[in-house]
């Protein structure tokens, strides 16, 4: 059965989705230090720092969050989705969209306006209704998105 759960009440056990995502993005040479803190910001019960696993009979497939700040710190801009990933052989079945819109979902109820992300995959979020924001500057590949929450169907 495919669930969308928060990793605090991932059907098997909290660690085994922390792990999941940290080997995700650290196989993506991303900066492990940053995931290790919101992975535990998440723990903490804070309602705008939640990670996110789905999971297919057992078994953990992908993974995105809802976060105050990403890599980028923009006071005025939040908040931020963050890390989805769906594991290769499951990709083309629209996972990583369901695993987007219960994240949105997410922070709609809890009022937000809009929210924000951070990407190189600029087709991927353009095809989904996001809309370009500016160019990060410290990395000429990547965009910030937005996406206004009342646009959601």
């Amino acid at each position: 059965m495919l669930q969308v759960v928060n990793i605090k009440q991932s059907p098997i056990g909290t660690e085994k989705a922390i792990q999941y995502i940290q080997n995700v993005w650290n196989h993506q040479n991303q900066v492990s230090q940053f995931y290790d803190e919101i992975c535990h910001l998440s723990l903490a019960g804070d309602s705008l720092n939640d990670f996110y696993v789905l999971v297919n009979d057992e078994k953990i497939i992908g993974c995105c969050g809802l976060i105050k700040n990403d890599v980028l710190k923009k006071a005025d801009r939040y908040p931020w989705i963050t890390s989805l990933y769906i594991d290769e052989v499951y990709r083309g079945r629209n996972y990583g969209q369901l695993l987007m819109n219960h994240v949105i979902h997410r922070a709609q109820l809890l009022g937000y306006p809009k929210v924000y992300l951070t990407t190189g995959k600029t087709d991927y979020y353009r095809r989904h209704g996001w809309r370009e924001l500016e160019s990060d500057l410290n990395e000429k590949t990547n965009k910030i998105y937005y996406k206004k929450l009342t646009e959601q169907r």
